[in-house]
């Protein structure tokens, strides 16, 4: 599909067109290309070593696989596409992505005190915070 198209060129700042599931699971299979991880440090702040840890991979891994221009694994391809949603949504909740980082990197009593940004390396995970971005969206804190 002509979505799915859009997504195989990295670009900077990406929005992920609205795929349905199924073609996003596709697109999993496929695989994105390691330039998406380049996009996705950039929009939340993260260096090599803490994307390094959330894709639970090491520092010199993360490096070679993109100095190789390598395809992302079915589950990072997953994981990036989510990271990306949540990001978009997350912006627009908060209306910029200083708010929205800072809100990430703030513990909440709702979350037992954890930060938001520790939940995001897993897809349960960024679910769970998109969650919360969503009811707060809807004018519900908690």
């Amino acid at each position: 599909s002509d979505k799915l198209s859009l997504l195989k060129e990295p670009a900077v700042d990406y929005h992920i067109p609205d795929i349905n599931t199924l073609d996003k699971a596709s697109l999993c299979i496929e695989g994105l290309a390691t330039d998406y991880l380049l996009s996705i440090m950039m929009n939340y702040g993260w260096n090599k070593a803490q994307l390094a840890q959330l894709l639970d991979i090491s520092e010199k891994t993360l490096r070679n696989r993109l100095n190789q221009k390598d395809v992302l694994k079915t589950y990072e391809t997953d994981l990036a596409l989510n990271l990306m949603e949540l990001y978009h949504l997350g912006v627009e909740t908060f209306d910029n992505r200083d708010n929205f980082l800072k809100w990430l990197d703030t513990q909440w009593e709702f979350m037992n005190f954890k930060k938001p940004k520790e939940l995001l390396n897993s897809v349960s995970g960024i679910n769970f915070v998109s969650d919360k971005l969503l009811s707060i969206q809807a004018g519900v804190f908690a």
